[in-house]
């Protein structure tokens, strides 16, 4: 009985090393991939993932990218404004808290800016299968330190107010407690994710002027998502990396659009929008259309 067991035992284990077919699954459309089930979608997800991954490197480059800039500085100058105003308010009424506005003014403005609006360090990795892409904010290790101690400080401040004014005192610095005890483990976290592009065929390769920035779409899906990636990249790079997609993606068309805002409002991958651009005209003594 034992030795007929056995060697269904080693098919069995076999079969389960060799490689999924997954070739089914390839040009598979929206609305079969709906109709899959939960399990077969995350597998496939996991399975574009892994491809774009583990595919052979073409480029990889770093990049900080500003993430408040143009209109994007009334985030941080409207709520300090404010502040100011209500001090001068308060001076003008001769009150003795108006010094504290213009404090609170002081130490906002550059806590949005550079803690809750930070600059972002990407690094991207093109393969032949997508785009790696690696970022996490451009915030020195010594600030979020910095936080760290503040709030371990806060968190003993509230503790020994406690002490000396009895249970009566949870009212405020509970809740002072709780919110710094919540920043006792502030740091840096690191995101990663794949995108996937369909090679060999065309996609629309979207160009910003202001901003070196590169959003390149096909209609074409991959395992029932469309393929699509995004990319920042200095201005010096970009004639490179185009150069790389339009090897990887035949018959693919370049269009440039002002900035980001409107390269994303228009329809995905819509061949009929923006201003058609050459390859030739990104070259690095040619940059008038990206200037």
């Amino acid at each position: 009985m034992n030795k007929r067991a056995a060697p269904q035992q080693l098919a069995s284990t076999e079969q389960e090393t060799q490689p999924l077919d997954d070739s089914r699954y390839e040009d598979l459309p929206r609305s079969e991939y709906l109709q899959l089930t939960q399990e077969e979608q995350d597998w496939l997800n996991k399975l574009r993932q892994q491809r774009v991954r583990e595919a052979p490197t073409l480029y990889e480059w770093d990049i900080k990218v500003a993430t408040v800039y143009a209109m994007g500085w009334l985030v941080v100058i409207i709520p300090c404004g404010i502040m100011v105003l209500i001090g001068l308010v308060a001076h003008w009424y001769e009150s003795d808290q108006w010094y504290g506005f213009f404090f609170m003014a002081l130490i906002f403005a550059p806590f949005i800016r550079y803690l809750w609006l930070a600059d972002k360090q990407y690094h991207y990795r093109l393969t032949t299968e997508g785009l790696v892409t690696t970022y996490h904010d451009a915030i020195p290790d010594a600030a979020y330190a910095v936080v760290r101690g503040l709030a371990w400080f806060g968190v003993v401040v509230c503790i020994v107010g406690v002490a000396f004014l009895g249970p009566a005192a949870l009212i405020g610095a509970g809740g002072m407690a709780l919110g710094a005890f919540f920043f006792t483990g502030f740091k840096n976290i690191e995101t990663t994710y794949e995108s996937p592009i369909k090679n060999g065929h065309r996609h629309l390769i979207k160009v910003t002027r202001n901003r070196p920035f590169i959003a390149c779409q096909s209609d074409v899906r991959t395992m029932g998502l469309r393929a699509s990636i995004r990319l920042h990249c200095p201005l010096d790079k970009m004639h490179t990396i185009l150069s790389l997609l339009m090897t990887q993606l035949p018959d693919s068309e370049i269009r440039v659009f002002k900035n980001e805002r409107v390269l994303d409002g228009v329809p995905f991958a819509s061949f009929e929008s923006g201003e058609p651009a050459q390859l030739a005209d990104f070259a690095p003594d040619n940059p008038s259309l990206v200037e």
